[in-house]
């Protein structure tokens, strides 16, 4: 099938850049751990984190390799399409973390994705669980997920189409939620686009909607969602007001095109919020 466009644009991306840069725009403090290519494409990522104050002595550049890309096709009604080239993203080995433990001192929320090899997926989570920190893994482009992993996850957030390839066994999306739980994952959070997303713990479950929004780009949604959810459990709000004010950075980002322009600051994301739902920002 051949399509045509009339407009394209280009951004400093992937998940991991995103979802550093978001938490950064909603005020804390962000390392990263990655690897890019020795390229031109690697400067420019290099100033997005400067700019944004984003710790970046963990981001190394590889010789031999091209930095990751992302090729991204948005329809008329927000949906998109995405393309990964993985390139230097495959240079990120388990040593590799081992080297930046000191990244994960002191650290509250290690935010992981699946865009780099799961051996070294798995060895940040055991150094992250090991230093003290809760760990939230966005699965992407992957099948299983090992069962020592999952015991090492604290907030597992996929969509309805990575639920289905990391559970497959299981009938329903509370049947996967629940099976995911039963295999040591403290969390599961299915987003479901326009309707909402799914919450399950061992303790309970419930969904909650969407915020309602004109939808020009979705593909951020779910960096916007998980860097906001992070920011507000780190500041003490409960998992229930974390999803509702996350959903709300979520509903901002996909009214914009781009992902890391649409990123929500807190200033926004707060004033956004307190126009809607004004209760998730009290303080007891």
């Amino acid at each position: 099938m051949t399509v045509s466009s009339s407009l394209s644009a280009s951004y400093v991306g992937g998940k991991a850049v995103n979802q550093a840069i978001g938490a950064a725009k909603l005020g804390q403090r962000v390392s990263l751990i990655g690897r890019l290519g020795n390229d031109v494409d690697s400067d420019t990522v290099y100033r997005a984190l400067n700019i944004m104050n984003v710790d970046s002595l963990g981001v190394k550049r590889c010789s031999g390799y091209k930095t990751g890309q992302a090729y991204i096709f948005v329809q008329r009604d927000g949906d998109s399409m995405i393309s990964i080239l993985s390139g230097a993203n495959e240079a990120l080995q388990p040593q590799d973390i081992q080297a930046s433990a000191r990244v994960f001192e002191n650290t509250a929320f290690c935010l992981v994705q699946t865009e780099i090899p799961m051996e070294t997926v798995m060895e940040t989570c055991r150094i992250a669980k090991a230093h003290g920190a809760q760990t939230i893994l966005k699965p992407v482009a992957c099948g299983v997920l090992p069962e020592e992993l999952l015991r090492h996850v604290d907030i597992l957030v996929p969509n309805e189409t990575e639920l289905h390839a990391i559970c497959p066994g299981a009938s329903d999306l509370e049947a996967q939620a629940a099976h995911l739980i039963n295999a040591g994952v403290g969390t599961v959070i299915v987003t479901l686009g326009a309707k909402g997303c799914f919450v399950k713990t061992a303790q309970d479950a419930a969904y909650f909607p969407a915020v309602p929004s004109d939808v020009v780009d979705a593909s951020g949604a779910a960096d916007a969602f998980i860097s906001a959810l992070a920011s507000y459990l780190l500041e003490g709000r409960s998992l229930h007001a974390a999803v509702k004010i996350a959903s709300h950075a979520a509903s901002f980002a996909i009214a914009r095109e781009g992902v890391t322009p649409a990123l929500v600051d807190k200033n926004t994301l707060e004033s956004f919020v307190m126009q809607r739902e004004p209760e998730l920002l009290q303080t007891n």
